[in-house]
């Protein structure tokens, strides 16, 4: 019959030893191993330590719970468990000795991802800051942009060359005016109207 307060029985503990501690390159110590991981002993069918005793001193044992704490920790599978759990804490102590000592340089490791990170996050500024950049220059000189803007500044000079031939027939501006101003506007509006022609057939304007 299983009593409050004591370890349970059933499947064999599979306790072992930690796995060594690593970071990046870096490996770490881990504790020395023993010669053997703890295990829980098996319960047997029956306790010979029972055998040689009376019938008062069973009774004692199922009426008097000091008694009986007494008889079973003195059984030898009580007793290996005892020596198990004092290993443990001692591995475990051991491995948090380990993990102190890892501290230090862990923190160093944490601090330069966190420099690597703002660098990152401020080469990813610069960046975007170009890309939007570069995104607007392809708009604004895609040659669709360029074909549209030529056409306007042509449609601009014609008027403007239209403006001028009236004001030369209503006496506003000499002749040697009207010719200046007149051949200019118009000769802007055949290079614009050139070059528009020239982008849409795929041409390079640059020398223009």
């Amino acid at each position: 019959m299983q009593r409050p307060g004591y370890p349970p029985t059933g499947a064999p503990y599979s306790g072992g030893q930690p796995a060594p501690g690593y970071l990046g390159a870096a490996p770490y110590p881990a504790p020395a191993a023993t010669a053997a991981s703890p295990t829980i002993p098996e319960i047997p069918a029956s306790f010979p330590e029972l055998l040689p005793k009376s019938h008062d001193e069973l009774k004692q044992l199922v009426d008097d719970e000091d008694a009986f704490i007494n008889f079973f920790s003195a059984l030898a599978q009580v007793k290996q468990i005892q020596k198990d759990r004092e290993q443990l804490a001692e591995e475990v102590e051991a491995q948090a000795k380990i993990n102190l000592s890892m501290k230090p340089d862990l923190e160093r490791r944490r601090e330069h991802l966190a420099e690597v990170f703002d660098q990152l996050a401020a080469v990813r500024q610069v960046y975007d800051q170009h890309a939007g950049r570069h995104e607007e220059l392809s708009r604004r000189f895609s040659p669709e942009t360029i074909i549209a803007n030529l056409r306007i500044e042509a449609s601009k000079a014609e008027e403007e060359s239209e403006n001028v031939a009236e004001d030369f027939l209503s006496g506003k501006i000499p002749v040697n005016d009207f010719v200046d101003q007149f051949m200019t506007r118009k000769m802007l509006c055949h290079i614009r109207h050139a070059k528009e022609e020239k982008l849409r057939q795929g041409g390079n304007i640059g020398s223009w």
